[in-house]
């Protein structure tokens, strides 16, 4: 008898176990790509052809090209700002989630490293580095059907439409609007 409670204790601890670490690494939520608009002061030394892509019920993917024609350099910035609606129809309002206006090399470094790398090495040729990167000159850089995994992002995220801005600025600007919506996950 005391060895079935025994038994019945651990497998109760590791239940309570196995349920508080998914529930600290699980995401609520799930995002769906909805639209990509993007402007530059000269399509020359960079221009986005991207499109989103279905690949299936409810799936979407970015396919297209990054077309950059000159030697980036820290004199490049970038910022990127993100705006909120609950209904996609209402005001959008600046959210505390952003990336503050740096050096592109520096947000190449930190979030494009840690945040989008591994998502984007199977379905894109965009840079892959270990330490840091320091140069990229022009090329084109071909991107298809990526997925984004959040596993780097809050676990958390308020439902409702998002405008992520990408907004560039330097020797020439540039910026790109991504529209998603993110909305509670099912599992």
């Amino acid at each position: 008898m005391s060895i079935l409670r025994n038994n019945c204790a651990y497998l109760l601890l590791l239940a309570i176990w196995l349920l508080c670490r998914s529930a600290t690494t699980m995401r609520t939520w799930t995002y769906t790509l909805m639209d990509i608009t993007y402007e530059s002061s000269d399509d020359s030394k960079l221009k986005l052809d991207l499109h989103i892509d279905r690949l299936g019920r409810g799936e979407y993917g970015l396919s297209g090209k990054v077309i950059l024609g000159v030697d980036l350099t820290n004199e490049t910035e970038i910022e990127i700002l993100v705006y909120r609606s609950a209904d996609g129809s209402s005001e959008y309002k600046l959210q505390p989630l952003q990336i503050d206006r740096q050096s592109i090399f520096q947000a190449i470094n930190n979030y494009y490293k840690k945040m989008v790398m591994a998502s984007v090495a199977e379905c894109s040729d965009l840079p892959q580095f270990n330490d840091t990167l320091e140069h990229v000159g022009p090329a084109t850089f071909n991107i298809t059907k990526c997925q984004l995994s959040t596993e780097q992002f809050p676990a958390f995220m308020p439902e409702g439409y998002y405008k992520l801005h990408f907004n560039g600025y330097g020797p020439f600007e540039f910026s790109s609007v991504t529209l998603l919506r993110i909305e509670k996950a099912l599992y």
